[in-house]
């Protein structure tokens, strides 16, 4: 049974993403909490790559069929990935590790 669940889900998942090519990351990670049991920051990194690994399918049959402008690829990409780089590295860390709290309810960094 548990094995219908994770393949109904998945399939749900994909059809999302065929049809409005985006959400999927959202939807992946409740799947990798609530049905594969696993932790909620592993699930964040599990969801990016299942979601990198079907943009990349869909990259490389752009690539295939020459719809991919290589010049704006670079042209975005490139101050993309120095950005997360900056940001990963100089300001995650300055971030508190408690952001506020409310009564006994907190948001922390860590989650």
């Amino acid at each position: 049974m548990r094995e219908l669940e994770i393949f109904i889900a998945s399939l749900g998942i994909g059809l999302s993403l065929g049809f409005m090519g985006a959400g999927g990351s959202i939807l992946t990670i409740p799947v990798f909490v609530y049905v594969l049991k696993k932790d909620p920051l592993s699930s964040g990194v599990y969801s990016m790559f299942v979601v990198g690994m079907s943009s990349m399918a869909g990259t490389v049959q752009s690539i295939f069929n020459k719809l991919v402008d290589f010049k704006v690829a670079v042209t975005f990409g490139l101050p993309s990935i120095a950005g997360v780089l900056v940001a990963r590295k100089l300001i995650f860390p300055l971030i508190p590790e408690q952001l506020f709290s409310v009564g006994s309810f907190s948001v922390s960094k860590n989650m």
